[in-house]
Formats: structure tokens, sequence, C-alpha cells
């Protein structure tokens, strides 16, 4: 029997800070949303069973913002952390398939506090009235889900791991800003077409709206009424978005390509 220390977590990706406070930071690379912690358990077990992971409810990775800084535990924070929002619940639906997956294998008791949805930074920070002062809200995706081995001293190592397709993804072009947006409905699209845009300028996190959309053209109509309403506030960010093309079938999903002219 080989035990380690485990969990199942989400990979994510941001538009991370150069440079942060004091603190024993987290590699950017090993950065991650944790669904179950498993604590000392044999590996041999849980990687035979593998196969029988839950299936996620999205082929497309999710996405939120990171909207606030966590300083964890409250009354002595001894962790800094980005609380994660994502844009819809279907990763709490999931979590739950995973831990009831576990349960049946004795693995894993759920916990009895409420699932926080967080991206750790750092250990052991200091200077909190610095990271307090430094933070701002950030779009994230989610790359992966993850068998994480924790190494201690901050390290973590992928025992095994599921790739998503990206939601969000920046693509070259001359003139304009460009991504490819993926998603599996109409909503699933607005949604992350909102998060691209908080790639291409932060500003706009405050104006994301939860809006339901029916149609392809209604994602088009409200992401364009979006930006008008952020230029009623501020000076216009963008002079127009626009999607290319018919799109593209990817094995479930579609993708499409997002121009944003500046």
């Amino acid at each position: 029997m080989e035990e380690k220390r485990m969990f199942f977590g989400l990979s994510v990706s941001s538009q991370w800070p150069d440079s942060f406070p004091n603190a024993k930071i987290i590699k950017a690379n090993m950065r991650h949303i944790t669904l179950a912690f498993l604590g000392s358990t044999d590996f041999e077990a849980i990687e035979k069973d593998l196969d029988s992971f839950p299936k996620a409810p999205f082929k497309v990775g999710p996405d939120g913002i990171l909207d606030k800084l966590l300083l964890l535990p409250e009354n002595d924070p001894n962790v800094v952390a980005y609380h994660a929002k994502f844009i819809d619940d279907r990763v709490e639906s999931y979590r739950k398939d995973i831990v009831s997956w576990l349960e049946e294998r004795s693995i894993y008791k759920e916990e009895k506090r409420a699932f926080l949805p967080h991206v750790t930074i750092g250990k052991k920070p200091k200077e909190l009235s610095q990271w307090k002062d430094e933070f701002s809200p950030m779009p994230f995706i989610v790359q992966d889900i993850c068998l994480y081995e924790s190494l201690g001293n901050s390290e973590f190592k992928i025992l095994w791991q599921k790739p998503f397709a990206l939601p969000v993804e920046e693509i070259t072009h001359t003139a304009d800003i460009a991504y490819i947006i993926r998603g599996q409905t109409n909503q699933e699209f607005f949604n992350n077409a909102q998060v691209a845009l908080c790639y291409a300028d932060e500003q706009m996190i405050s104006f994301i709206e939860d809006k339901k959309v029916n149609t392809f053209d209604d994602v088009v109509i409200e992401l364009n009424n979006l930006n008008e309403k952020t230029g009623e506030k501020q000076e216009a960010l963008f002079k127009s978005i626009s999607f290319h093309g018919s799109g593209t079938d990817e094995n479930g999903f579609i993708s499409w390509e997002m121009f944003v002219d500046v």
C-alpha cells in the first residue's frame, strides 16, 4: 500500500500579477480550486478506479471571476487566497458527484463546512494590508480536473488529470483583439464571451450581467448592449463585438471566433 496526501481539484489559469506581496507563493501552474481533500490515502486504491470517475456535466471548462481576497482563517491568517465566483452552478453539482463517488468507496467523508471555491495564492502571508490594497478582481478559466499529491512546503504533483476544452482562448489578429469562444449552449457562449471581454480589459468585470439569452443573435446583441452600458459610465472600452463564420463543431460543442474592435 502506497499512501499519499491527495485531493481532487480544478487547475485554473488567470491574468496573474507579475508579483505579489510577501508570502510563500504557489507556482502559477499549480494553482487550483480544491474539490475534495482525501488526506493520506492508498494511491493504488484510487488509481484502479479512476476509469469510473464521475463524468463532468460540461465539456468546456467553466470560468468566472476571482472576485475578492480571502485571508484564512480570519482570526489568524495563514493562507491568502482569491475567492472564485463561477458564472453558473455546475461546479457545485459536479463536486457533489465526486463526493458521492468517493463515499461509495469509503475514501472520503463530506466536510461539514460549506464549499468555498477559492484559489490559494500563498502561505504564511505577511504585510496583510498590502495584500488587501493590491488585490483587484480578475477573470479565470478552468483547464483540467486533477488528482493532486500534496508534497508539503506549498509544492504539489499532478498524479492524474483530464483536460477540458478551454472556454476562452486568445488568438492573434492584426487589427482587433480576438478570441475563440467555446460552449455547448448559447447561454454558455454568452457567459464565456463576457469572461473573454474581462481578459481584454479588467474594467469590464464590474459590468458583467447575469442575463439569460436564447439565440446566438441574442449573444451578439447583449454583448454589444453590455459594451454600450459600460460606455455610459466610463470611456467606451471597445467599438463593437462581433462573431465571424458559422462556427466549428468540436466533438460536442461549438467554437466561434469573437472579434473585439478597439
